[in-house]
């Protein structure tokens, strides 16, 4: 077992678009720096977004909004139903809040299907201002049947060309008492609203215990952006290059793709015709 897998778990299998469309490799460890470095299969680049592109609709929109959707699209004509989708203003349309928000939305993904933990609830959702980024822990992941067993809490950047910035800044905000996640209230409040007080009154617990450093909390760093053969402009070549932190339960992911760009733009793009293709 790596010290990667130790934190986070094993790479996802081949039979989830994750562990088809990335190849991962975990990178040799010192007591500062655990790196697992993701490049893609751009073969599989097509189905990764359309993969992607029902993500940022299950992320942001709730099941009643799009079973409302699926009504209005009964009554409507095309022409008035595509008015009235893009009047609510479901996606974002800022280029860098669908930015950060994709990479949120691949980590936590990768994140589940690696550690078999869960989300509890889609943050993405409660965003009162979809145009801009959302406060709060970008992933926090539990295990639902025993919330005290571990804690994964990460932070994800988007960065068209990597740089030193963006990864020490992702591992101040995931060292002393930076590493425990802040918005576990958040999650209880949400979960009291749907009438799931027991895992709530956990969620509570957790948050008091989280305090007295009782609970194992693993900490994530990640960074999407570009891979090439100039170091400067290498996602994975920076990351081994500037990563240094005291937290030794923290791993630095670094995922590079060619014209990252392209996967957040043809994701929402898609995702949005799927919105306005509802019937």
């Amino acid at each position: 077992m790596t010290e990667q897998e130790r934190l986070i778990g094993k790479h996802p299998e081949a039979t989830h678009i994750l562990g088809e469309w990335l190849i991962h490799m975990d990178q040799p460890t010192t007591v500062s720096k655990k790196h697992r470095k993701l490049e893609e299969n751009y073969t599989l680049r097509r189905k990764a977004i359309e993969q992607i592109a029902e993500w940022i609709i299950e992320h942001h929109i709730i099941e009643q909004r799009l079973e409302a959707l699926e009504r209005k699209a009964r009554i409507l004509q095309k022409y008035d139903f595509d008015h009235y989708v893009e009047s609510l203003s479901l996606l974002p349309s800022s280029e860098v809040t669908k930015k950060g928000n994709v990479a949120e939305i691949i980590l936590v993904e990768y994140l589940k299907e690696c550690s078999g933990y869960s989300q509890i609830i889609h943050k993405l959702r409660y965003n009162t201002n979809v145009e801009q980024a959302m406060k709060g822990d970008d992933v926090l992941l539990l295990n639902p049947n025993n919330v005290f067993e571990k804690v994964i809490y990460g932070e994800s950047k988007f960065r068209s060309t990597p740089n030193k910035q963006a990864i020490e800044d992702a591992v101040s905000n995931l060292e002393g008492n930076k590493k425990l996640p802040v918005s576990i209230g958040f999650v209880a409040d949400r979960l009291y609203e749907m009438g799931n007080s027991v895992l709530a009154d956990e969620l509570m617990d957790l948050q008091n215990l989280l305090k007295e450093n009782r609970i194992n909390v693993h900490n994530v760093g990640f960074l999407l952006s570009t891979k090439s053969a100039t170091p400067s402009k290498d996602a994975a070549t920076q990351v081994e290059k500037h990563l240094d932190t005291s937290n030794p339960n923290l791993i630095f992911i670094s995922l590079g793709l060619s014209n990252p760009d392209e996967i957040v733009d043809e994701s929402f793009k898609l995702a949005k015709e799927r919105l306005l293709s509802i019937k």
